[in-house]
């Protein structure tokens, strides 16, 4: 029994070892407050060109998250970003892509733009 258990500890402590984000999900009050204190290097709306012409976070730089990953090159790893999109989905996928490319600063915002 004392082995089970030794081992269950091993195989739990090494899977949540591999399935760490480096990224923190935040809702939009949150994401704001981060703004406003200056701790957010830059913000990055993942949506759709059509979507950031119609409205768009301050400041906000556009990268769709269909063209991230040929995109992430242009920024800088060691800063902190703030990443949204319509509703919270595309911005996960987005922030999962760029800590997998290690981006260890980013903030998802679940609540997504029309919570801003």
């Amino acid at each position: 029994m004392k082995k089970f258990s030794v081992l269950f500890l091993l195989l739990i402590l090494a899977l949540t070892g591999c399935s760490g984000s480096s990224y923190e999900t935040v809702n939009a009050e949150k994401a704001k407050e981060l703004v406003d204190s200056g701790k957010i290097d830059g913000i990055l709306d993942v949506r759709t060109p059509e979507e950031y012409q119609a409205g768009h976070i301050e400041g906000a730089i556009m990268i769709p998250l269909q063209v991230i990953e040929s995109q992430m090159a242009k920024l800088g790893k060691d800063k902190t970003y703030l990443v949204y999109c319509r509703s919270g989905n595309r911005s996960q996928q987005a922030s999962e892509i760029l800590s997998q490319n290690g981006f260890k600063h980013i903030y998802n915002m679940s609540d997504g733009y029309s919570e801003w």
